[in-house]
Parts: C-alpha cells; structure tokens; sequence
C-alpha cells in the first residue's frame, strides 16, 4: 500500500465518514426531536447558520489532505509502525489511552490561547457563532483555528507517543465521535451540556471537565463572565 493511501486518503475518508455520518444522526434529532432535550437557548436551530456551518465546514475540511500531505515525512521520520500485527498489542493499547489525556492538554492550552484578545476577533470568534452548537458545528472555525488548534488536538498525540498507525486512525474515529457529541446541544450528554456553558459564557469550561477543574476554569451558576 502506497503512502498517500496509507497516511493521507484512508484516515481522510475514514474521519470524513465519521464526521458527516454522526452529524447526519444529530441532524436528524435536529429535525424530528428538537425543540425537545436541546440545551436552553437552542431550542429553535437557526437553520440558515447551519447552512452556513456545512458549507463553511466542507470548505475548511477540503484543505486536510494538503495537512495529511505535509505530514507524510513526519510519521516516516517517527518511524511510525504500518503493520497490521502492531495494532493488536498491549503497547498499542497503552498508547490509544494516552492520547485523550494528551489531546486534552493540546486542546485546553490552545483554546485558551485562542481566548486571548489579540487572537479572538480573527482566530476564534467564529466558532463562538453557535451560542448553543450543533453537532455540525464542531468544525467551524476559522482556517487559522482550524489549522492551530483542531488539527493539532489530533495529529499531536499519536504523533508524541508514536502509536502503530492503525491504532492511530482508531483515535481519529474516537476524537472526531468525541468532539462531534459534544457539540451536539443535548441535555442528555454531560459533556455536550459542559461544552454549551463554554460558549455561552466564553471564559469557563476550555476544555475536558478534569482539565478545566485543575485549572479552576470550571462554570458555575454562581459565576458570570
């Protein structure tokens, strides 16, 4: 198997199947369940933004094989493992769950970094569209976000503790399943619950609960911005 399809177009079309895929299962809540158990204050989806968002997110995501391009020579530089034999081992498995935790950092450090006010207005501000996200919208960024932040929250873990690639594209699956859920706007998932307070009110919960606790950025009723 050729590098471009084993670096660039498998994780690609895996991650894109992914993303559309689970969007299109929240979508259709979005539909048919909503205003039912959305988060409050987004009851009603504003449906021309989601329009927006989709072909906004299709032309963000279109810049990814050059990304995945570019990055050929850094897993081969890692010495990355291509096999199938890799994947089923203790060592593999280890890794797969040190790359939430690493991710976690990535992303609770940059976003934070993405809130500060020389980098909001044209970095991060965008995102911040959604008051109460859905799904969808889990990729909308700016490209400078996209390409700093978001990326990065994915490649950099895998890349640090130099995971066997297929263990790798399992993480992709995971992060990208992770992220979307969380954007989804729903009272039912915790985690989506702790990301809508994030973009509400801007300066609390950047990232995973355990994160935002030990860095005493947690939201709570008794805080306002």
């Amino acid at each position: 198997m050729g590098d471009l399809q084993t670096f660039l177009i498998n994780p690609l079309l895996t991650s894109a199947l992914v993303y559309w895929g689970l969007s299109g299962f929240w979508l259709l809540f979005d539909l048919f369940w909503a205003p039912k158990d959305r988060i409050p204050g987004g009851e009603i989806i504003d449906w021309s933004l989601y329009r927006k968002t989709a072909l906004h997110v299709l032309k963000l995501q279109s810049t990814t094989p050059i990304v995945l391009y570019v990055m050929i020579p850094v897993w081969k530089y890692r010495g990355i493992d291509t096999s199938w034999d890799g994947l089923v081992s203790l060592e593999t498995l280890f890794k797969l769950l040190l790359c939430p935790l690493l991710s976690d950092v990535v992303f609770y450090l940059s976003h934070r970094i993405c809130h500060l006010k020389v980098f909001y207005k044209h970095v991060h501000k965008k995102h911040h569209e959604w008051v109460v996200p859905c799904a969808l919208a889990a990729a909308y960024t700016s490209f400078y976000e996209y390409l700093l932040c978001n990326l990065p929250t994915f490649l950099v873990p895998p890349l640090l503790v130099n995971i066997n690639w297929y263990g790798a594209q399992i993480w992709f699956v995971l992060a990208t399943v992770s992220i979307v859920n969380d954007h989804s706007g729903y009272t039912f998932l915790k985690s989506s619950v702790h990301h809508t307070n994030h973009h509400k009110y801007q300066n609390y919960n950047y990232g995973s609960s355990h994160l935002d606790s030990l860095g005493q950025t947690t939201w709570s009723p008794k805080k306002r911005n």
